[in-house]
């Protein structure tokens, strides 16, 4: 038995290998654009929530604004202590008024029943 080639036979086996080939190497690179599509993506999201975490940390106070706020509480809680006092010796003041009061009118009382 003898085995020959014929040109037809042969020429259509070599063009359907460089079709396979050709397929192959096509799905192939169809294949890494779509990871790369989808990196490229995913890159864009993390570019918008750093964009975004960034605008938000821009607003937040830094150290010296927090500093100068506990001064500014500090200096406020010595306010309220100093009107505290003040405000204590008020109250002091009207109590003795309340009692010279309470002492006039029980004379005047007691004195108008004699």
């Amino acid at each position: 038995m003898s085995f020959q080639f014929d040109l037809t036979v042969t020429l259509s086996l070599i063009l359907s290998v460089i079709t396979l080939v050709f397929a192959w190497m096509r799905t192939r690179r169809q294949d890494v654009e779509q990871r790369l599509k989808a990196g490229d993506d995913k890159l864009e999201a993390h570019d918008l929530r750093l964009a975004r975490l960034e605008q938000t940390l821009t607003g937040m106070p830094a150290k010296d604004d927090m500093h100068t706020l506990q001064l500014s509480l500090t200096e406020m809680r010595g306010d309220l202590r100093e009107m505290r006092a003040t405000m204590k010796g008020s109250n002091e003041i009207m109590r003795r008024l309340e009692t010279i009061v309470t002492r006039h009118e029980d004379h005047l009382l007691d004195g108008a029943k004699r």
